[in-house]
């Protein structure tokens, strides 16, 4: 399995299900990303086909890999939709997600921190909802 590093606030119980799923019923699970690709890939046993043919960096990576999937009678699990961080916006995002009650904030603390000081040292510019 390969989780992508542009999702840190990608809960727990997604990666349990993902491992849990493979041992018992799927060749192949996919995590979707919001933008249309995936944020998760892992596989119980080889299936080179997945990969052939996929428009990567395009918002039909997943719909691409669900077909290759298919055209290799792979038996495929979707996992709950997820974002990842490729733009300023998924940014804002994720800063969001990091300084709010819930759970990322307090298990993503390098994250945050790292995420601050790139605003603060003015590497990445500031948005209006960056303050």
């Amino acid at each position: 399995m390969v989780i992508g590093s542009d999702s840190p606030t990608l809960p727990v119980t997604i990666l349990r299900a993902a491992f849990g799923t493979l041992r018992l019923d799927a060749d192949v699970v996919l995590g979707p990303a919001e933008d249309g690709g995936y944020y998760l890939v892992g596989a119980s046993r080889p299936v080179a086909e997945l990969f052939r043919g996929i428009p990567w960096g395009t918002p039909g990576v997943l719909e691409a890999t669900v077909a290759a999937a298919s055209r290799a009678a792979a038996r495929l699990v979707l996992l709950p939709t997820w974002y990842d961080v490729d733009v300023p916006e998924d940014f804002d995002r994720l800063s969001a997600d990091l300084t709010g009650a819930g759970p990322a904030t307090a298990v993503c603390v390098r994250t945050r921190d790292f995420a601050r000081g790139l605003v603060r040292d003015g590497r990445l510019p500031r948005c209006p909802s960056r303050g």
